[in-house]
């Protein structure tokens, strides 16, 4: 449950990083960065949620959250992306590439 937790916080961690100048590169690790940090705070802190048994391996599952955080992200925006071209479907709105709609202008 804590590592469920940990992904979450990374994803939308890294959503309000994305509107900063920071590049895009660099999300992916800050995000395994975050996810280290935040797994860590937990083994130490809440120590009955975190279902490891060492630092470590508990250091490695946050990696990985924070990983699974940025894929998750990306999955979700090559499926609208695919849905979008491929069968000429609007899943969501152009919000996600941050244009306007045409309507709008």
């Amino acid at each position: 449950m804590a590592f469920l937790v940990i992904i979450f916080i990374c994803y939308f961690t890294v959503a309000l990083i994305r509107k900063t100048p920071v590049r895009n590169e660099w999300l992916p690790l800050i995000s395994g960065g975050l996810g280290l940090v935040l797994s860590l705070l937990a083994y130490f802190i809440f120590p009955s949620i975190v279902p490891s048994t060492s630092a470590g391996v508990t250091l490695s599952y946050g990696f990985f959250c924070g990983l699974a955080a940025t894929g998750s992200n990306q999955v979700f925006k090559q499926a609208v992306k695919f849905l979008k071209i491929k069968y000429n479907i609007e899943v969501v709105p152009d919000v996600l590439d941050g244009n306007q709609n045409s309507e709008e202008k």
